[in-house]
């Protein structure tokens, strides 16, 4: 039977509403659904899974648009919290199988049954260990040539993470790519980081952070995307006063006179 969004809309809803909140992604899984829909890019990577609440709505949007991978990174570190056993124990219907494998289950298996769940494990690689950004070919080997369409980071938002995010990622995006870095449009030191880092793409630089990170494959790979590539940071910020409340967009398109994909119409 054909995958549907209304089949499963219960399902994913109910992650929204019930588990959303721990991660303050009720909102930011419905842009990332949205993102999906509209840009449907083939290649997606997630680093930091989470609880699954995003990866299973980016999940969704890949199974509507009929085509599509997610591949996400986490070490399950928070999972093994008390306070988070307690709060999944407490999930209700039609979640009532999670609340069960929350209380017992590994990582793994819990976040298995959660995609299950809406059918949506078929275009998910669920990668499981530490987040190493001085060397991704844990995710290069997943990927087999593959370009990144669409990155999000959500694990960390310090200065030095996305400046780590960046130089190990600009060599694998596409050349009309997105990345977003979750929380660090609202946090000084990452905002002014990623602003100049932004800015130094744009007059095709690069810091030293990054250069002294690449080696000459990929360096070139990197200066090649930059020289013919222009940079938008866009803030995406919440209305509301809560730690998680932001996520910077760098969208890449290659120098162009309209978007890139836009099908233009005269007067």
């Amino acid at each position: 039977m054909e995958w549907s969004l209304a089949q499963n809309i219960d399902y994913l809803l109910a992650l929204r509403d019930q588990m959303g909140p721990v991660y303050g992604s009720d909102d930011l899984c419905m842009l990332m659904y949205s993102f999906v829909k509209r840009e449907k890019p083939k290649v997606v990577v997630e680093l930091g899974t989470g609880l699954g609440v995003t990866a299973a709505w980016i999940a969704a949007a890949m199974r509507e648009n009929g085509f599509g991978r997610l591949y996400t990174y986490d070490n399950g570190g928070d999972f093994r919290f008390r306070d988070v056993k307690t709060f999944l124990s407490g999930l209700r219907d039609p979640l009532n199988n999670l609340a069960e494998l929350g209380s017992d289950a590994g990582y793994v298996d819990f976040l298995n049954a959660l995609f299950q769940g809406a059918d949506l494990a078929g275009c998910i690689s669920l990668g499981f260990g530490e987040i190493d950004l001085n060397d991704v070919s844990y995710v290069e080997k997943m990927l087999d040539g593959s370009s990144v369409d669409m990155l999000f980071s959500d694990f960390s938002h310090s200065p030095e993470v996305i400046c780590g995010v960046m130089g190990s990622f600009l060599p694998l995006m596409s050349k009309t790519s997105s990345i977003f870095i979750d929380s660090a449009s609202t946090y000084v030191p990452s905002f002014l980081a990623i602003e100049r880092l932004v800015d130094f793409m744009n007059c095709q630089k690069l810091p030293e952070v990054i250069l002294s990170k690449l080696d000459l494959d990929k360096l070139n790979i990197v200066r090649n995307l930059i020289s013919n590539s222009f940079f938008r940071l866009i803030h995406l910020v919440e209305n509301r006063d809560r730690a998680q409340n932001s996520t910077a967009l760098i969208r890449i398109e290659p120098y162009n006179m309209f978007p890139s994909g836009a099908s233009v119409r005269g007067f």
